[in-house]
């Protein structure tokens, strides 16, 4: 962790509801790039929910976090494509290949239709 950061309290954690405040959403957004597991966990079930208020919440929780990443150490990756066409074949070896080489990888977003 960078010198200065500090971590959320995991209990802070824990109490952020999917449409929180906009304070827990800032708690929510500082554990998340202090690099917190139960953080990201939480973030990619705002992220993925196709309620209304949890998308307000998303865009908001993404305003906050994203002017904060390192851009020189993060790539962000769509891939798309018709049923059957091996996307999750794809992503399952480059996912294999980039841990091979110690890089720090994410819970792939999405899922299986």
């Amino acid at each position: 962790m960078p010198p200065g950061k500090r971590h959320a309290p995991a209990s802070a954690i824990r109490r952020v509801p999917m449409r929180a405040t906009c304070g827990a959403r800032r708690t929510l957004a500082t554990a998340l790039v202090a690099g917190e597991r139960r953080a990201l966990s939480k973030a990619i079930t705002l992220v993925e929910s196709t309620q209304p208020a949890s998308r307000e919440a998303a865009d908001e929780l993404l305003s906050l976090v994203l002017p904060q990443r390192d851009a020189s150490r993060c790539l962000r990756l769509g891939i798309s494509g018709p049923p059957g066409t091996g996307k999750s074949t794809l992503i399952e070896s480059l996912g294999l290949e980039l841990a091979s080489r110690r890089h720090r990888l994410p819970a792939p977003a999405g899922g299986h239709a």
